[in-house]
């Protein structure tokens, strides 16, 4: 469980909403794309650090579904495979934000169901996404906790966690 976040994560977009109630939330959120320069002539190499995108690997448990709820999750969550969308590490927080502070789309890298329990049928899938705009970092603070919890606060939710 996060401090910036007490809930699951979620998926939104066109096709609708698909809670994740029953996923582990691996982010890699501070991917700096690195630019390499060479010098044609001296050969030196310099770097251009260009902006940030925010990268999360999520793995569903579809064994903790009951019954058909294991097919429809797996069927929801495939829909979203070639369709942008956006995403909300937590569903009780904000959704990661672009530079414009404008929720970010993101759109599914890879999709890769697999054996978890048994070996009858997938019961769990990992799930990389990538926004595809630049993710703002600017000022952010945590205030004190509320509830035993903090909250993320400032001009943006850049770090979407």
């Amino acid at each position: 469980m996060s401090i910036f976040g007490v809930s699951y994560s979620q998926i939104s977009g066109s096709l609708g909403i698909i809670p994740l109630e029953h996923a582990q939330l691996d982010p890699s959120y501070i991917n700096s794309e690195v630019e390499e320069h060479k010098s044609v002539l001296t050969g030196h190499i310099s770097y251009v650090k260009k902006r940030i995108r925010s990268k999360f690997k999520i793995t569903v448990f579809l064994c903790n579904y009951i019954g058909t709820d294991v097919y429809d999750k797996y069927n929801e969550i495939y829909a979203y495979k070639d369709i942008p969308f956006y995403f909300y590490p937590h569903i009780d927080g904000n959704p990661v934000y672009d530079l414009y502070n404008d929720p970010a789309e993101f759109y599914m890298t890879n999709f890769e169901p697999f054996y978890l329990t048994q070996d009858e049928y997938y019961d769990a899938l990992i799930i990389e996404i990538e926004s595809t705009v630049y993710n703002s970092l600017l000022p952010i603070a945590i205030a004190p906790p509320v509830g035993g919890y903090g909250i993320l606060y400032g001009s943006s939710y850049g770090l979407g966690l």
